[in-house]
C-alpha cells in the first residue's frame, strides 16, 4: 500500500468500514511509514476531540439571523427575477417581439384604411391668382 492509498483509507478506518484484509494492509503500512503514522495519530486525535465535544445547540434565533443575512433584499430578488435567468428569458422575449411584429404586419395588410392613411400624396401647390 502506498501513502496516498493509505490516506484515502483513513476515513473508512475511522468509520469501521474496512474489511479485514484492507485493515491489515493499512495497519502494516502505518507501522512502517512515519509520515502516515503521524498523520493517523493527528486524525485520530481530531476525531476523538470532536466526538468528546458532543452535539452543540445553536443559540436561540441563530437560524433566523443566518437566513435573514443570507436572503438578499426585496429589490435584488425582484431584479434577479427579471434579469438573471437571461439565457432562458431571451429566446422567449425574442419570440414575443417576432410574434408582435407579425401580428402588426397582418393587421396592416388586412386593413385598407391603414394602407390609405400611409400612402403619400404628391403635394400640389396652387399659386394664388394674380389679379
Amino acid at each position: 500500500m502506498e501513502c496516498a492509498e493509505a490516506r484515502e483509507a483513513f476515513s473508512a478506518r475511522i468509520d469501521d468500514a474496512l474489511g479485514a484484509d484492507e485493515l491489515a494492509r493499512l495497519e502494516r503500512h502505518v507501522a512502517g511509514c512515519a509520515a502516515c503514522a503521524r498523520e493517523w495519530r493527528e486524525l485520530s486525535r481530531a476525531v476523538a476531540f470532536v466526538r468528546e465535544a458532543g452535539p452543540v445547540r445553536a443559540p436561540a434565533g441563530f437560524v433566523d439571523r443566518v437566513l435573514a443575512r443570507a436572503r438578499p433584499p426585496w429589490w435584488r430578488r425582484w431584479l434577479a427575477a427579471i434579469f438573471v435567468p437571461l439565457p432562458r428569458k431571451l429566446p422567449v422575449e425574442a419570440a414575443a417581439v417576432v410574434l408582435v411584429s407579425v401580428i402588426g404586419v397582418l393587421i396592416y395588410r388586412q386593413s385598407p384604411e391603414l394602407q390609405r392613411a400611409t400612402r403619400t400624396h404628391p403635394f400640389v401647390s396652387q399659386a394664388p391668382a394674380l389679379d
